[in-house]
């Protein structure tokens, strides 16, 4: 039975054209919205000292409001507690 479903993934793998990753990597990312909010991002993590953190680790939103880079917004947490955090706030609201 799995078989069938591999096939089938597959074919349609095949089946399928091609995607461009980089055309769709420039048209989210290279909007100058997204642009000044990378940066901003950057910045706030760069004066944390928040630039390398291990792979379980998140750069956590206090207020959960991810236009808000300020760096006292920002805390280190690990990725479950940053994922729960978010699914609560939202399953709230």
């Amino acid at each position: 039975m799995g078989k069938k479903i591999s096939d089938h993934r597959q074919e349609n793998r095949m089946n399928s054209p091609a995607r461009n990753y980089r055309k769709e990597y420039d048209d989210y990312h290279g909007k100058p919205d997204e642009i000044a909010r990378r940066a901003s991002r950057n910045k706030a993590r760069k004066k944390k000292g928040l630039m390398n953190l291990s792979p379980n680790d998140e750069v956590d939103h206090i207020d959960n409001n991810p236009e808000n880079n300020s760096p006292s917004n920002l805390r280190v947490v690990s990725r479950h507690k940053n994922r729960t955090r978010s699914h609560k706030k939202r399953s709230l609201a």
